[in-house]
């Protein structure tokens, strides 16, 4: 029961439009379904060590995080970066160079899922709400475990199905197109990093 009240929490997530997901878009569509994977990997792995310091440190430390000024700022930064990276971004690019794309590829898709979620407070507070539930839900640690690892399984679905989605929706876009929906999707995380970036200014 812990693990199905876990996995459709999880599944939920799928509704979350933010930071992640458009990296994860925009991985799938210019990289394919292999780096899209990457990167929900790279997301899960970052979700892992996130609920991990969520569980054994939910209090002071984890609110002092997600309510540091510097850790905004520097989220702010990661995204506003990442924003840039994508606009530059352009299909006929990208193909110059299969080689190239198999390594730098596979190696920022990886990194880009896993630093976009771990640098966004967001993901920790809710994060913090699924602990809060797990703890109040549910008596004993082995109950717990399984509920938190139903949400991460949810969200790793999801994730995958976004991924393969998005590599479908890519065959029917032409080169054109693509280009404009990579600057779409670093416009809003530029737009999103400003956003944090204005909270952390005014913690300051």
């Amino acid at each position: 029961m812990s693990l199905l009240h876990g996995l459709l929490l999880g599944l939920g997530t799928a509704v979350l439009l933010g930071p992640v997901f458009m990296t994860l878009l925009r991985n799938s569509l210019q990289y394919g379904v292999k780096n899209g994977i990457l990167t929900a990997i790279g997301i899960i792995c970052s979700d892992i060590l996130v609920v991990s310091i969520c569980y054994v440190f939910a209090g002071d430390f984890v609110k002092y995080y997600v309510n540091s000024p510097g850790v905004k700022l520097l989220g702010a930064l990661i995204l506003i970066g990442f924003g840039i990276s994508f606009i530059r971004s352009r299909k006929n690019n990208i193909q110059s160079s299969i080689a190239e794309i198999r390594f730098n590829g596979k190696l920022k898709s990886f990194s880009q899922g896993f630093l976009v979620n771990f640098a966004n407070p967001t993901v920790f507070v809710i994060w913090i709400g699924f602990v809060t539930i797990a703890e109040t839900d549910y008596l004993t640690l082995l109950e717990r475990i399984i509920f938190l690892l139903g949400i991460l399984i949810g969200i790793f679905i999801t994730d995958i199905t976004k991924t393969v989605g998005a590599h479908y929706i890519s065959n029917f876009l032409t080169t054109y197109n693509l280009n404009y929906v990579y600057m779409l999707l670093g416009s809003c995380l530029i737009l999103l990093g400003c956003y944090l970036g204005f909270q952390g200014l005014v913690l300051l």
